[in-house]
């Protein structure tokens, strides 16, 4: 009995010292999983000329902040999203290279999304008539942890005026 009273006593420090790790990890991923996003603005980046221009797009570059209210850091591997104009899909854009927002923090991001005017006449000429639209990011943001991958969906919206 005191023999096994020994060996526990020597092999705690060393069981407990593994379970910080895990403590850890699992700390970060709930880090993750509660982070906010800002949708701050949008800004045109260049417009092609219809019938001029093959293909002809308009560049849009959406500014967004993540928000971390933990006391640990947070990273995301990936960001996706459709982007809707007045509930209609006219795009697509994500951040690939990834992104770490440091405890208690705030990191701001850009994504430049691409918008075929093949997709977008009735999108468009509503948001003309009117001067404004409702922009809506509709997508996932995905961690990559130790204990396995969270995806956190992701739904923000912005009234835009010209």
């Amino acid at each position: 009995m005191r023999k096994l009273l020994i060996a526990c006593l020597i092999t705690l420090p060393a069981t407990l010292s593994g379970c910080n790790g895990l403590f850890n990890t699992i700390a970060q991923g709930l880090a993750v999983s509660q982070l906010t996003f800002g949708f701050d603005k949008v800004e045109l980046q260049k417009a092609d000329i219809p019938f001029i221009t093959p293909n002809a797009k308009a560049d849009l570059l959406i500014t967004l902040t993540a928000n971390n209210p933990n006391p640990v850091k947070a990273s995301l591997d990936q960001i996706g999203f459709n982007l809707l104009m007045d509930g209609t899909k006219v795009g697509v854009g994500s951040l690939n290279n990834g992104l770490s927002v440091e405890p208690k923090g705030t990191a701001p991001f850009s994504v430049l999304v691409s918008i075929p005017y093949a997709g977008l006449p009735t999108a468009a000429m509503t948001a003309l008539q009117n001067r404004k639209t409702q922009m809506t990011l509709r997508g996932m943001s995905n961690i990559s942890t130790p204990i396995g991958n969270i995806a956190v969906p992701l739904e923000l919206s912005k009234s835009v005026t010209f």
